[in-house]
């Protein structure tokens, strides 16, 4: 509500203690320069603030108003819903306006701040390999995975003929990778018997005279490509000796079967023989060699024994 202040003036008669006796009238004269001041009452409605700038103000006065700070809020500007005063600025916590000549209310509106979401780290995802152990031959023994770092379980000792199992050939602890991991074996010696039946140890190194001497694998023998080269050269010896003397049909034929002799000898060895197995001194073809190479040799002599005969007989011109 408006008030007013207080103003020095004069009645043109004094009413106090004045006896009324008929109708009488008293007239108050002011100051001629007095005037009225009128104030009027701002309200400010959540304001979250010590002082708000709420109380009475003169119309025509600067009012400034406040907002302060609301937990889990945000500050959303002013709402005037009395008196239309006219703010500075209506998004500014701090504002002012010219007091109107009437009573004001100004809210202060909030937002609610969203809530943070609350972020769980999560453990880094685990880094596994694989482990795959595997025996001489390829044989898959174990597969495992393991995590990075972790170590891998070996898998039972494997077995192998002739053999005796020693270890594998890489660490498989602290696993940083995917790793193939081999069976290792040592071969074993082997043992014969003596007379006095005492067991010798026999060694690896192949022996001359033995056939097929312990070889891991496939193997080949020397001996038997000498053979099927001397046989070779046994035909040769006696197509030119047949070329070089008096040819008959008789030392023809003893000719062709060195040559025939020879050329089975050879086509053997490339079929039984594989060069790029280990060599050994003989094995068990070694007498199929042996006695095509005495067929060529008894065959490259009847043929030069054919043509000394033949020579001995053609008569001497006179």
């Amino acid at each position: 509500s408006a008030g007013y202040g207080q103003h020095a003036g004069a009645w043109d008669s004094e009413p106090y203690g004045h006896v009324v006796t008929e109708d009488v009238s008293f007239t108050y004269t002011y100051p001629a320069n007095d005037s009225y001041k009128v104030s009027y009452t701002v309200s400010v409605i959540s304001s979250y603030a010590a002082t708000s700038g709420a109380g009475s103000y003169e119309a025509g006065s600067r009012v400034t108003i406040a907002a302060g700070t609301r937990t889990g809020y945000t500050f959303a500007g002013w709402t005037v819903s009395a008196g239309g005063a006219a703010l500075a600025n209506t998004n500014a916590a701090t504002t002012s306006f010219i007091m109107p000549t009437a009573n004001v209310i100004v809210t202060a509106n909030w937002t609610a701040n969203q809530a943070q979401p609350v972020i769980t780290p999560q453990p880094p995802a685990e880094i596994s390999y694989t482990v795959t152990f595997v025996d001489w031959d390829g044989t898959v023994l174990s597969t495992q995975t393991v995590i990075s770092g972790g170590n891998a379980t070996a898998p039972a000792a494997p077995t192998r003929e002739g053999y005796t199992f020693t270890g594998w050939d890489t660490t498989f602890t602290n696993a940083q990778s995917d790793i193939t991991i081999t069976a290792q074996y040592e071969k074993d010696e082997e043992t014969i018997e003596n007379d006095g039946e005492e067991e010798i140890d026999e060694p690896d190194t192949p022996l001359i005279g033995k056939p097929d001497t312990p070889v891991s694998g496939a193997s080949w023998a020397l001996v038997n490509l000498l053979l099927a080269i001397a046989g070779i050269l046994l035909a040769l010896v006696a197509i030119i000796r047949m070329v070089v003397t008096r040819r008959s049909k008789h030392n023809t034929l003893w000719v062709a079967a060195t040559v025939i002799v020879a050329i089975v000898g050879i086509i053997l060895f490339f079929l039984t023989e594989d060069m790029s197995n280990p060599m050994i001194m003989i094995n068990q073809r070694t007498i199929i060699y042996a006695v095509l190479f005495a067929i060529g040799v008894v065959s490259t002599l009847l043929s030069s024994r054919s043509t000394t005969t033949e020579g001995e007989q053609t008569p001497t011109a006179t």
